[in-house]
């Protein structure tokens, strides 16, 4: 796909890592953003490639971003990577995980969270085991779902991952299950995070909804064979929950700004008089 003379193929899709063919474009010289992109796609496709994803469309994502979609052994895979060119390159793989009845999000703990923990703000789940629980932050509807479904595979696959302030962080909701991380994907994080999705999936989806017919704090329920059932209103009483401490948080810095513009404020009118 080429334009007029002159031009060349339109920026927004990625349909070569080569220079264009035509004669009369040979000699335009690509951008140092062209260049970039072009390099970081043909990159991407070698590391499908060497994780056998085969690709099904390659093309660029805004100014800096590209967005990959492929298929490994029927498995729709969506890789998507922003920021290149900079220090704020991230990567972000995911699969569809239609009919997982739970919701699941991880992200790094900051440090001095464990004070947001005693007052409140911060919500986690934690899954008993001292290595994931003090790496990661745990949301989860309901509650009990962490346990379920972030067994050890998972947990040993996402440990691997490098870590900062704002990743690795896992998604599962919506019908899709994610992990970002901060780098360009190489041939072992994507296949640990391809990994750490397809066993988080398939965890989720041998849960059903259903209602709980048990004693108080038994959210999944066996039903006949090895099906476990997960209460639709304990799920809902998690995300309030969840609710309630994000509002929590924004009071408590709303009230600390507020605090401290005071203090600040009599401090200039002290100097001024």
């Amino acid at each position: 796909m080429h334009g007029h003379a002159g031009t060349r193929p339109h920026p927004s899709i990625v349909v070569s890592y080569d220079r264009p063919s035509r004669p009369e474009e040979s000699h335009i010289p690509m951008s140092k953003h062209e260049v970039t992109l072009h390099a970081a796609a043909a990159r991407l496709e070698a590391v499908a490639g060497v994780c056998g994803i085969r690709r099904l469309s390659l093309q660029a994502s805004g100014r800096d971003g590209l967005a990959f979609v492929g298929d490994r052994e029927g498995l729709a895979v969506t890789v998507r990577i922003t920021g290149l060119g900079s220090r704020a390159v991230r990567t972000a793989v995911a699969v569809e995980a239609a009919g997982a009845p739970v919701e699941l999000t991880l992200r790094p703990e900051l440090a001095g969270e464990r004070l947001d923990k005693v007052l409140g703000m911060t919500l986690d789940a934690e899954v008993g085991h001292r290595d994931f629980d003090d790496r990661f932050v745990i949301e989860a509807a309901p509650v009990e779902a962490a346990r379920k479904v972030l067994t050890g595979p998972v947990r040993e696959a996402l440990l691997v991952f490098p870590f900062d302030d704002e990743s690795p962080r896992v998604r599962l909701g919506e019908g899709v299950a994610s992990v970002t991380w901060g780098r360009e994907p190489d041939p072992a994080l994507l296949q640990h995070a391809l990994l750490a999705l397809v066993a988080l999936r398939d965890e989720a989806r041998a849960l059903h909804e259903g209602l709980r017919e048990v004693g108080k704090g038994m959210v999944f329920r066996q039903d006949g064979g090895d099906a476990q059932k997960v209460d639709p209103r304990e799920r809902e009483a998690a995300r309030s929950k969840l609710r309630s401490a994000k509002a929590r948080a924004v009071v408590v810095i709303g009230s600390a700004v507020a605090a401290g513009i005071g203090f600040l404020a009599t401090v200039i009118l002290g100097n001024a008089a």
